[in-house]
């Protein structure tokens, strides 16, 4: 009996707080309160994808970038859909010196992706996608400048069309690195997330001109 007019009071309150904040449903917050694990009060994103400051800032030191020039576009709903998507079993080469790389599955997997999420924001947008397998401590990035990504590049159509085009092909980090000084801004998202029991990363960056 004690326990039906605890659990009426408690209700009551919670009803009170709706009426008098109108900053939430009554069944979201009876949710929270009774532990009924309402999903819409989650705080997560859907993918399972963290994003890592220590990645990221590995990321722009091995690759020399000002962070000056960092500024925000649509690296980060380009990555939850990358991590969306990802399949461990086929996105990955598994033999030789390429163990561990994207393989064309990926690409053709991350074109309709970047046809998807990517836009003429910026002229002259370059895209550059990577993922990889880490131990759940792992979020240092230090790669061989051997290893390839996944690269796209955006830009108008020809003389007579301005129609954005995608032209997709494999980049060698050492290249990257190399060419990267000259970017005018980039965008970085960087995280980890776990599939099929494993811990994978993941980044996606994007340099543009603003000239």
């Amino acid at each position: 009996m004690k326990r039906k007019k605890f659990l009426a009071l408690a209700l009551a309150g919670v009803m009170t707080a709706a009426t008098l904040t109108a900053c939430a449903p009554l069944e979201d917050l009876y949710d929270w309160f009774f532990g009924g694990g309402s999903s819409s009060a989650s705080r997560g994103n859907g993918t399972g994808l963290d994003e890592s400051e220590t990645l990221e800032n590995g990321i722009i030191q091995w690759f020399g970038l000002p962070r000056a020039n960092r500024q925000k576009d649509e690296a980060e709903p380009m990555l939850q859909e990358v991590a969306k998507s990802f399949d461990p079993e086929s996105w990955h080469y598994n033999n030789g010196n390429l163990n561990g790389e994207l393989n064309d599955t990926a690409k053709a997997a991350l074109d309709t992706i970047a046809k998807d999420k990517l836009t003429e924001t910026h002229l002259y947008k370059r895209t550059a996608v990577d993922v990889w397998e880490v131990q759940p401590s792992q979020t240092d990035f230090d790669f061989s400048e051997n290893r390839w990504l996944y690269y796209d590049w955006l830009e108008r159509g020809g003389v007579h069309s301005d129609t954005p085009t995608h032209s997709s092909s494999w980049e060698p980090y050492s290249r990257l690195k190399s060419s990267i000084q000259s970017t005018d801004a980039f965008d970085l998202y960087a995280g980890t997330f776990q599939k099929n029991g494993k811990t994978y990363a993941a980044m996606v960056m994007i340099r543009w001109s603003n000239s």
